[in-house]
């Protein structure tokens, strides 16, 4: 049977990218609705982000292996996956404040 500490761990691990995934939604309708962005823009944009998506998780995974961050976090002491979640909890964290801030004016595209 596995301890409380470890399912704490697994059920945190898969939050953060449901909550992301929860605050890009709400974005999307803000951005469609307030802003008065472009429905067949914004579909093409989630399109080559799905196709992209694929490519994007064989380049990370590569990346994990080679354990390309162990000059700043030793794999020892961090193991090979925990300092790519540290960092893009972080950056997911700017990029989901950011969102929210769009620029005035035609900017939303770009932004978005």
């Amino acid at each position: 049977a596995h301890s409380w500490f470890r399912k704490a761990r697994f059920a945190m691990a898969l939050f953060s990218p449901f909550f992301m995934m929860g605050a890009v939604g709400v974005a999307k309708d803000i951005y469609l609705e307030k802003f008065g962005l472009d429905a067949t823009s914004f579909s093409l944009l989630v399109t080559i982000g799905s196709f992209w998506h694929p490519f994007q998780d064989i380049i990370m995974g590569r990346l994990q292996d080679k354990e390309v961050l162990s000059r700043f976090f030793p794999v020892e002491r961090w193991g090979r996956r925990a300092p790519w979640l540290l960092t893009h909890c972080i950056i997911a964290a700017l990029g989901a404040s950011v969102m929210y801030l769009p620029p005035a004016g035609n900017g939303a595209y770009a932004w978005y």
